[in-house]
């Protein structure tokens, strides 16, 4: 949406918002030259504030709360009704309000899905951990986990066993499941102590970019430990309309820190790499 602003000098400022908290100033006229926008946004018990830099009548862009600094009080963490404002200089050349909701995941239900409905014995492999679905702007989606054991195998006098780690993600298209993504995961060869699994209680559904397209992100372990290992090796994984992102590393048992690396398209998306970095770091199993 847009808006228009005059000051008293005479220059119009435009103001566009977009649905999940995002804010754009514009001087219309490029009258201003170089200078600094702040956006201010405040309530009784915070104040945020994020300092841009821009010239002429290119577009200021900002989304809350990702680029602002808390400089007052404690974040606000439940639905709130909040004032914004636009500063340049000392002059005030925008402000409004607006309701506030911080939940990633306002929109979307996770529900049980029998996976028998999809009628794809030859497609999913191993044995289904669970399956599940839900309804977003394209249509319903249906997220399936499954392992499959390999048998022992004797490598060079030694008992070895392996597991695979399977990931399905589906979308309805007319009567058919269409498959978006299907992960794959192995652990081979292991001698020690298999830490292959998916972590149940991990999977989450969101919507952080406010895109009505929903993400569901997920946890699980694949390495092979001895009994003196402090750490696992670890993924995180998010799917969201057949695009995947993932964090990988050690989580440690006994250090407070965990080595991780991004991947290349998390690298790319400050929004979603946030979040899953916050998950990251809460994981505990």
């Amino acid at each position: 949406m847009l808006l228009l602003s005059q000051n008293s000098f005479g220059q119009e400022w435009r103001h566009r918002t977009q649905p999940g908290h995002f804010f754009g100033v514009q001087d219309y006229w490029g009258e201003s030259g170089e200078y600094q926008a702040e956006f201010v946004v405040w309530n009784l018990e915070a104040k945020y504030t994020s300092v841009v830099p821009n010239e002429s009548d290119n577009w200021v862009d900002v989304h809350f709360p990702f680029d602002f600094n808390l400089v007052l009080g404690r974040p606000v963490d439940t639905v709130a009704e909040l004032y914004w404002a636009v500063k340049v200089g000392k002059q005030t050349v925008l402000q409004g309000s607006f309701m506030y909701d911080p939940s990633p995941n306002r929109f979307f239900q996770l529900e049980y899905f029998d996976p028998i409905t999809l009628d794809k014995p030859k497609e999913i492999w191993g044995t289904i951990l669970d399956a599940y679905s839900w309804e977003d702007q394209k249509g319903q989606n249906v997220f399936i986990r499954s392992f499959l054991d390999v048998k022992d195998m004797v490598i060079d006098g030694k008992k070895t066993r392996g597991r695979y780690l399977y990931v399905y993600h589906y979308r309805k298209k007319g009567d058919e499941y269409v498959l978006l993504r299907k992960l794959t995961d192995v652990v081979s060869e292991c001698t020690g102590n298999m830490e292959s699994d998916h972590i149940i209680e991990s999977i989450e559904l969101t919507d952080v970019n406010y895109d009505t397209i929903a993400e569901i992100s997920f946890f699980y372990t694949s390495d092979c430990i001895n009994d003196s290992s402090d750490s696992v090796y670890s993924k995180l994984m998010m799917l969201t309309d057949g695009k995947k992102y993932a964090i990988r590393g050690r989580i440690s048992y006994t250090m407070s820190t965990n080595d991780y690396e991004l991947g290349k398209y998390l690298r790319k998306t400050a929004i979603i790499r946030k979040f899953m970095e916050e998950k990251w770091f809460s994981l505990n199993y």
